[in-house]
């Protein structure tokens, strides 16, 4: 079904035969799924209340929740593939927080792996089922009362100039000890398990 309207003005409660559109008191409703589209130029649609889940090629993109606390961005087909949440203030559990999630490796459903807080002046921010790489510290490293876990490697040769890698070596038995191997390959053992 297409619709043009060219200087055409409709009443209130009036319908358009074989159109199957009606107008009512600030509304125009569309009686069956309909494709609006321009034939030139761009189609502008002034400030508009989405009344349920906006749909793209198909597939829902934009979902509110039922409850309307949190939104749902996917960027996949039929809700699959990574989505972005964020949750409402009024969102009883964790309001004014945003996650971001995406698939397992079965593609079977989704992994929330970074959730970032909200309200709150100074919010936590989780990682979840998440490897890291390069990861560089513009700041100190304050591990605010918790600790640093390494498991044993072999020695990981010497790091540029002015560094130090600080490693965890088993000690040719069975325990384990603390090292640092310097950036003119020095290793010097300062820890060890006894």
């Amino acid at each position: 079904m297409s619709l043009a309207i060219v200087g055409t003005a409709f009443g209130v409660g009036q319908a358009v035969a074989g159109l199957k559109v009606k107008a009512s008191a600030g509304a125009l409703t569309f009686l069956e799924a309909t494709t609006i589209s321009t034939s030139t130029g761009a189609l502008t649609i002034n400030a508009f209340t989405l009344a349920g889940e906006m749909t793209m090629n198909s597939s829902d993109y934009l979902v509110r929740d039922v409850d309307d606390s949190h939104t749902n961005i996917w960027g996949g087909t039929s809700q699959g593939g990574g989505n972005v949440q964020m949750r409402g203030e009024d969102n009883s559990s964790d309001p004014s927080s945003i996650a971001f999630f995406t698939r397992n490796a079965a593609k079977s459903s989704n992994i929330q792996r970074l959730r970032v807080g909200g309200a709150a002046d100074t919010v936590l921010a989780t990682w979840g089922s998440v490897t890291h790489t390069g990861i560089v510290l513009s700041g100190a490293l304050d591990c605010a009362g918790n600790y640093i876990e390494l498991l044993e490697m072999s020695a990981p040769g010497a790091g540029a100039a002015n560094t130090v890698r600080i490693y965890a070596v088993i000690d040719g038995g069975t325990l384990t000890d603390l090292a640092a191997v310097f950036q003119d390959s020095t290793i010097d053992l300062f820890a060890q398990e006894v």
